[in-house]
Order: structure tokens, then sequence, then C-alpha cells
């Protein structure tokens, strides 16, 4: 019983249900990913694809080559067959004369100290190493999910400011098991996703915590400006692995200015807090500057020449419910928790702010010319609204204490469309549907079947 009210908790049976669901999902990734890298008559990398390889050759190009010239990455690399290879090899070279790379530089600049260290140790048994061994794919891959599981604690800190523990975990596993995290945060950790999710997480919890110190009377100043500091430089990070995170910004810019505005604190303070974030931000985004410098001769550049966004005939339909990777259409129950967290916010249990990002990330989506982001395992580019769902998800579980009857029945329903994104997941890896065209539920279904 929870002593604090004497209502019923969350049964443990739930918890550790959706974290064995969790354990499943993220192992039948793994293997099913991993399983050729090391076989003898199929060898396979882990990573794949070119929005993946691109992201791999800024980071082998700087490490092991010590230059932005793709011409070696290009004809070495695993990771693109023999058409993708001669077709990026005949782009207009750019006013440096060098072959162009117009994929952000965030991945492989959040990569890089594992991946250097990783050179360091294998060239000094192999001097030949090109970069690409699975030596390498591994170590990139065990960080990345080491960045994952710091993201789970630092969001689980997060939401424990609202709910109790048990129900902010539950929550947690229950949201991500029925999300497209489960692919992109342990089988395809070569896409940017995981690396915005966690540094989204960082930020805002950040910007939380540096509310917290501007209530103390007593917090230290150079405190504040370090983590200012370090959730400018953070945030920053963030949008170079994918420019339009910049919109999962508003709540933590809001959560800070609100709070320094509502303290007593001096303006010479905020003047400097404002800085040091803005700096923080510059130095987070310099890489990018630099790569684009590089590469290209100028500052500032946009690289996705041809390619852009149609902001006045956005299809938000699609991006949210067609058959095309729409993100409620393929993870239905993410749903529930945006709704249920616009509902605290009109009720000011949670702050609105997050409904700017939740708008800003919509419109940038839905006007994008490729509005299904190529082949994706559905709505790979809301992958913050994740975090609200969960924060939704976990103030639904909270509300509905007193009716445990239909809190259960909500849990039933986030277990098995967990159970079921695990299957279509394994079907999608195993290409028993398609990851680039529309994939109606009655193909889905029928897929199942002939498994």
């Amino acid at each position: 019983m929870d002593k604090a009210n004497g209502t019923q908790m969350i049964s443990r049976a739930w918890f550790f249900a959706f974290l064995l669901l969790a354990v499943v999902s993220s192992s039948l990734a793994v293997v099913v990913k991993g399983f050729h890298l090391f076989s003898d008559d199929k060898l396979e990398p882990l990573i794949q694809g070119a929005d993946d390889a691109h992201y791999y050759m800024w980071l082998r190009s700087w490490v092991v080559d010590g230059d932005v010239s793709f011409v070696n990455d290009i004809m070495f690399t695993p990771f693109m067959d023999a058409r993708s290879k001669i077709s990026v090899m005949k782009q207009e070279t750019t006013d440096t004369g060098l072959v162009p790379n117009k994929f952000p530089v965030g991945w492989a600049v959040v990569n890089l100290p594992v991946y250097a260290i990783t050179h360091q140790i294998i060239s000094s048994f192999d001097s030949d190493a090109k970069g690409f061994e699975p030596a390498y794919q591994i170590s990139i891959w065990v960080w990345q999910i080491l960045l994952a599981a710091s993201g789970v604690c630092f969001f689980y800190d997060l939401v424990r400011r609202w709910v109790p523990r048990r129900v902010a975990l539950t929550a947690i596993l229950a949201v991500w098991c029925c999300s497209p995290m489960i692919y992109y945060q342990t089988a395809r950790i070569s896409m940017s996703h995981n690396s915005v999710l966690v540094l989204g997480i960082l930020v805002l919890w950040l910007s939380f915590r540096i509310q917290d110190l501007l209530k103390e009377q007593n917090s230290r100043t150079s405190k504040l400006f370090l983590m200012t500091i370090s959730a400018g430089f953070l945030a920053g990070l963030m949008v170079i692995c994918r420019p339009s995170a910049i919109a999962y910004l508003a709540m933590p810019i809001s959560v800070i200015l609100a709070a320094m505005f509502s303290e007593n604190l001096q303006w010479k303070n905020r003047c400097l807090m404002i800085c040091a974030g803005v700096s923080g931000g510059i130095i987070g985004a310099f890489p990018q500057l630099f790569a684009w410098k590089q590469l290209y001769g100028k500052w500032i550049h946009y690289s996705y020449e041809g390619e852009g966004f149609n902001w006045g005939e956005p299809q938000f339909f699609e991006s949210l419910f067609g058959d095309h990777h729409g993100l409620f259409n393929w993870h239905p129950f993410l749903l529930l928790g945006l709704v249920v967290l616009l509902l605290a916010s009109v009720k000011k249990i949670f702050p609105r702010s997050w409904i700017i990002s939740l708008l800003l990330i919509t419109w940038a989506n839905a006007s994008w010319h490729m509005v299904y982001f190529g082949s994706a395992f559905g709505g790979r580019a809301y992958e913050f609204l994740v975090v609200y769902s969960g924060l939704g998800a976990a103030f639904l579980l909270t509300y509905l204490k007193p009716r445990q009857w239909l809190r259960n029945s909500v849990l039933c329903g986030y277990l098995v469309f967990g159970i079921w994104n695990t299957i279509f997941m394994y079907l999608f890896m195993q290409g028993l549907v398609s990851r680039e065209e529309p994939v109606s539920w009655a193909e889905r279904l029928s897929a199942t079947g002939l498994f």
C-alpha cells in the first residue's frame, strides 16, 4: 500500500513484465542486427545504409586520415553497395574540390572519443587498419548503448519530480517498448536518433536543475554558470546531430528563463547566464561550422541542396497517421501519453512550453519533402516525443490510482502494443514488411501470420 494516500501502488508484476519485454526487445534487436558480423560465409556490417555511412565517414576521415576528403572512405566503406558508391562519387565537387557530405557531424562528434581510443589500440597492432573493422563498429555500438542507458537514468530522475518511483519506472519502460526507439537505441545506433534523444534528455534535466539552483538562496554562482554553459553545449551538440531537433529546446529554454526572471537574481547575473548558455551553444555547434568551412569553404552552408521544407503545405495526416511511417499509425499508444500530458499542461500540472516543441517538430516533419523519411521504423523523426509521451503515461498511471481496474487495463494495453511493437520490429528487420513503402495494418497482420 502507498502510505502517503492509502491507495494501491502499481504491482511489481507490471514493472517486471515491462522490464522483461524491454530486455527481450533489446536482445532481439542486437542479435538480429549483429548476427552475421563474424560469420565466415556472410559478413555483414552492424552499420548499414547511406545515412549511416555518411555519418561514419566524418568520424573515420577525421581520425584515420586527419582530413575531410572522402574519396578513400567511399572506396573502402563496407556500408554502401557498389552502385551507391558510384552515385556518391559522381556528385559535383565542392568549392574546395572535395566530395560533398550533406549529413551533419553531430553523430560523429558524439562518438569521437571512443572511436579515437579504439583506433589508437587497433592501429598499434594492425598498421593497415582502415577504420571499418568489426572492433570499431562494436566499440561504437557499446558506447551508444551506454549513452542510451544513461539517458534512461536521467529521464527517470526527471520523471520522479512529479510521480512516485515505481510509476516512473513502469511508465518509462511501457512507453519505450511501444515506441520506435526500441529499434533506434539498440539496432540502428548509427542513425542520429539515440544521440538526439539522450542529449535532449540531458538538456531538459539540466534546465530543471538550474531552476532548483536558482531557488536555493545559498547556491554557488560558479556552479550555476557551469550548468548553464553545459546545457548550452549539449543543446548545440544536439542540433548538429539533427538540425530540426532545435524544436526540442523550447521547453528547456522556457524553464531556465522563467526561473531566472521569477527569482531574486541580479540583472548582471541574468546577463551572464544568458551569455554562458549562448557561448555553450556556440561551442557545441562549432564542429559543424568548422566542418562546413573545411568541406565547402563557408562557415554557414545549406548542404541539402535540392531538398527542403514545404512550409506552406505540411502533410500532417501522412506524417502522424499515414501507413507510410506515420508516428501514431505505427506506434498508436504514444498518442495516449501525449494527450494526457496536454491535459496535464492545460490544468497547469506540467509546464506548457513543451507544446511549442510538439507543434514545431510536427510542422517541420510534415513539411519535409520526404515526409516518410525514407527507410524508417515508424516515426523516427519524432524521437523526443517519446519523452513527453512517457511523462504523460506517468501522469495517467498516477491519476488512475483509485481506479485500479482501469489502470490495469491501461497497462495491459501498453503491454499488448509493446509485444506487438517487438514483433513488428522483427518483421521490419527481416524484410518481411517493407522498410521504404507504406505498410497497411492488413499487410502487417498478413506478414505476422505467414511468419
